[in-house]
């Protein structure tokens, strides 16, 4: 469904390109054409404005960030670029990757139906290769255009002038240490990082991209930089936003088909996807308090607690909603946290709480008295659950505790629950006297887990025990 005609912006609402005297996107474009590829004005603007020549005679633009909603039609815009620098420019090695071996191998075999189906560029092909793990284009003249899935070391040694980083939302360090050093004797190199917006609950690695991105909002020296997204504070509900975020709306996808994904995604996803709005993480490593990267090491799928064990329930401002968490050690001698319930409001809390009690017969239960939390004491005490008051200094020793163990010692395991990961890619911190300890009014995310696993480790680690006739008061 289009109304009224209409199609998606046409032209980008992020862009910055690096000055140029001239274009060769006209014949690119035109080379694209001649093998049957039928291009939209947004696409063709793509070319256009990434083949800047500049007064040098060289390429202006070094790298190419070009971010976009899924369904648009990225796919298009690099095959016509990879024919270009295969038929035009006459490349002596191009470099197409891609996260998952899968995408690269469906981008080898559309560019390769391209070719079959234009004589004259099939006329100039020695081989293309099928084999698995080695997908590609070998010329007559010893040029080629090869595809291959980004792992530690792949492309390693290739002297490629021209390489695609497809997927860039799932793009390592390593990855590109072991493609990007191969551009950097060459001359008229350009690099291209195509993606949609990255959403660090699931994309994991999606640092290396935000920071390309930072540079050119900020209008890094030679690199193009175009994003079609709706604005950050945009309505997800608003149907107008679909038309500034999606180029090929009216032309490649439908108003309806996005629409109908509203229904079916979470929020957050929805943004994501449709309108380009990303989680993007924190392009300076150094402000966070736990680093992603270390933190999702520390993933042990089968972990699990062996013996004593502590609860900790955590209350948000305003009793909105409540996590209880649980610490221990598991079977391999690592200190084990995790995530057992997260529920909004509060009154399934007493219940579940008595329930884990009876189960398990814990330590305890932590709680902060100064807390949201706190006002559930007495109703925890009724029910039976053992409680252990953590105090403001205490509060602070386990934040600190619960950082070195995850940071430095690395003793802490965890199941890699997404909860838990958005927390701490989320949480702020705030000052305890000469210490500090998480934020709950700062935090853009729920953190509720995170406080509560936090503190429930400070218990197991300080091994206090109180008896249950033992008042809190």
């Amino acid at each position: 469904m289009v109304r009224d005609g209409r199609i998606g912006s046409q032209r980008p609402r992020l862009q910055h390109v690096p000055a140029s005297v001239d274009t060769t996107g006209h014949e690119v474009i035109s080379n694209s054409a001649r093998a049957g590829l039928k291009l939209d004005p947004w696409q063709r603007h793509v070319i256009e404005t990434t083949h800047g020549i500049g007064r040098d005679g060289l390429l202006s633009a070094s790298e190419v960030c070009l971010i976009c909603p899924r369904q648009n039609g990225k796919g298009s815009i690099l095959e016509s670029v990879e024919l270009g620098w295969l038929f035009l420019s006459e490349e002596e090695l191009i470099l197409h990757s891609a996260h998952e071996f899968r995408t690269a191998v469906d981008a080898y075999k559309r560019i390769k139906t391209r070719i079959e189906n234009h004589p004259e560029f099939d006329a100039k092909v020695k081989r293309y290769n099928n084999s698995h793990g080695q997908e590609g284009i070998d010329l007559l003249d010893g040029r080629s255009l090869k595809f291959i899935a980004r792992t530690q070391g792949s492309g390693r040694g290739f002297p490629a002038r021209k390489v695609v980083l497809d997927e860039a939302y799932d793009l390592q360090d390593q990855e590109l240490s072991a493609i990007l050093p191969t551009l950097a004797a060459a001359e008229d190199a350009q690099v291209w990082y195509t993606s949609s917006a990255v959403n660090q609950r699931i994309h994991k690695n999606g640092l290396p991209l935000a920071r390309v991105r930072r540079r050119g909002i900020a209008g890094g020296a030679d690199l193009c930089f175009m994003e079609w997204s709706a604005p950050d504070d945009a309505d997800i509900d608003d149907p107008e936003n679909l038309y500034i975020a999606n180029p090929g709306l009216g032309l490649r996808v439908t108003e309806r088909s996005l629409l109908r994904d509203r229904r079916a995604l979470s929020r957050k996803s929805y943004g994501v996807e449709h309108l380009g709005i990303g989680d993007w993480p924190d392009e300076d490593e150094a402000k966070a308090t736990i680093s992603l990267v270390t933190w999702d090491e520390l993933t042990q799928p089968d972990s699990r607690i062996t013996g004593h064990r502590v609860f900790a329930l955590d209350v948000a401002p305003g009793g909105s909603h409540a996590s209880i968490s649980v610490a221990g050690r598991n079977q391999n001698g690592n200190y084990h946290v995790e995530i057992v319930a997260t529920h909004a409001r509060t009154r399934w809390a007493v219940e579940a709480l008595a329930r884990l009690q009876r189960n398990w017969e814990p330590i305890g239960t932590v709680i902060d008295m100064r807390s949201p939390a706190g006002g559930l004491a007495q109703d925890l005490e009724d029910a039976g659950v053992k409680l252990i008051q953590i105090k403001t200094g205490e509060v602070a020793a386990g934040f600190a505790g619960f950082v070195h163990k995850v940071m430095s010692a690395k003793t802490i395991r965890h199941l890699g629950q997404d909860t838990l990961r958005e927390a701490i890619a989320g949480a702020k911190t705030r000052p305890v006297g000469d210490a500090e300890t998480w934020d709950r009014k700062k935090a853009d995310v729920d953190i509720t887990g995170l406080v509560a696993a936090t503190n429930a480790l400070w218990a197991f680690t300080t091994q206090r025990r109180i008896d249950v006739s033992e008042s809190v008061w």
